[in-house]
């Protein structure tokens, strides 16, 4: 029996893959409305073809969900560990949360041999800690508990498709967990690459880094760009088409709970990381460099809002910078309708239509599919004459912020 303590966007997909499997899986969750839900059969968020399989386990008896670890603690022979791990007010990691789980399994289940396996984003380290803590406990690692981090490594909304084909990282301290936990996850069909859990730590926050870190100087060189008058478009095609060392990135808006937040994984415990710092600045300031530059070309008056989640089909708005820029709006008073296809937020419109009628003005936060498929004519036949359009995912022109003529295909193009 499997236990996965935490049924959210992580746990949650990877106990459906599992009973997809044909393994018996409890999902736990301090949170009893999102228990309730469970049980009904209903996905608390978007994760696609996840509703029947859900449906499915439930009516199995694959899955079974509960909200008290107790219960259920000596039931299970691997403990699978999701919980999200945020940062306070100080910008410092909050952990308390997994040391306790691991206290809460180590005190409560008294038979044979337990595995441990941890998915949660951690600072490097952790794991020695945890290791000290089972200790403590005059429990032997590798023998009485087998203990690995083993990252999630998925793409929210494609977890069920990715989980079977991206490779597991696991990190170990011993020979017996790594063969246990390694033959657990390749008898899914998954590869795994092993290595120490602090090699583990490292390699989740760095592949987070590496795509945070190149957003930043894609929005940096889309911000220069457009000041000395030129096409980021045009200018990305001659760095990347057909040059085998080319490499700049597409500019858009980076956020997110893992992409914003996991360098500070690493900031609170070295001194020289201004690396990290600088991107976090540069992607973080994008919505208010691009509201400010467009209230330069003229004041607005009604703006649209397309996109409220942190990233193209998916209704997680966790650390959206689109979220970030309509606070920026209501504190200088603007007029603002929003719309997101996926996102349920208070206030919003219900269409894009109701969304763009009578906007003066429109931001694009996220490249959502919807937003991608309307032309820039369908787009004028709702907006005000003359739109401004803050883009930088370049939907519908070649430069970042464009005032359009009533007649679509001439544009009077504005330099940042």
């Amino acid at each position: 029996m499997i236990a996965i303590i935490g049924c959210g966007r992580v746990g949650l997909p990877l106990a459906l893959f599992l009973t997809k499997k044909g393994l018996n899986v409890i999902g736990i969750d301090t949170d009893q409305e999102r228990v309730n839900t469970l049980r009904a059969g209903e996905m608390p968020f978007y994760e696609k073809d996840a509703e029947k399989l859900l449906c499915k386990a439930i009516s199995s008896g694959l899955l079974t969900i509960e909200n008290d670890f107790s219960k259920t603690s000596n039931q299970a022979n691997i403990f699978i560990i999701t919980v999200g791990t945020s940062l306070n007010n100080n910008m410092v990691p909050e952990q308390h949360a997994v040391l306790e789980i691991i206290k809460n399994i180590l005190s409560t289940t008294h038979r044979g041999q337990i595995t441990i396996i941890l998915r949660s984003t951690v600072t490097p380290g952790t794991s020695q800690y945890i290791l000290r803590l089972i200790k403590k406990e005059n429990i032997s690692v590798g023998k009485n508990v087998l203990y690995a981090y083993c990252p999630e490594r998925i793409a929210e909304g494609k977890a069920l498709e990715e989980l079977g084909s991206q490779p597991q990282i696991v990190g170990t301290f011993d020979d017996n967990s790594q063969q246990k936990v390694t033959n657990f996850f390749n008898n899914l069909g998954i590869q795994c690459i092993t290595g120490t859990p602090t090699e583990a730590e490292l390699a989740k926050i760095f592949n987070n880094m590496y795509r945070y870190v190149n957003f930043a100087l894609a929005n940096q060189c889309m911000y220069l760009t457009e000041k000395y008058g030129g096409s980021t478009v045009k200018v990305l095609q001659m760095c990347n088409e057909n040059y085998k060392r080319g490499g700049p990135w597409q500019p858009g808006y980076a956020a997110g709970p893992c992409l914003s937040k996991d360098g500070f994984f690493l900031t609170n415990q070295q001194l020289f990381i201004d690396l990290i710092f600088s991107s976090w600045k540069i992607n973080e300031s994008l919505p208010a460099v691009l509201l400010k530059e467009a209230e330069q070309i003229r004041p607005l008056k009604n703006v649209a809002l397309l996109g409220l989640a942190f990233k193209a089909e998916s209704d997680d708005s966790r650390n959206s910078l689109g979220l970030k820029l309509l606070q920026l709006l209501k504190g200088q008073g603007a007029n603002v309708k929003i719309h997101d296809p996926y996102v349920k937020f208070n206030g919003a419109c219900k269409t894009l239509q109701e969304t763009l009628t009578y906007a003066t003005e429109v931001f694009v936060m996220v490249p959502h599919k919807e937003y991608k498929e309307l032309t820039l004519d369908t787009l004028m036949m709702y907006t005000q004459p003359h739109p401004l359009i803050v883009d930088p995912w370049f939907l519908w022109s070649k430069k970042v912020i464009t005032v359009h003529t009533t007649n679509s295909h001439v544009n009077t193009e504005k330099n940042i």
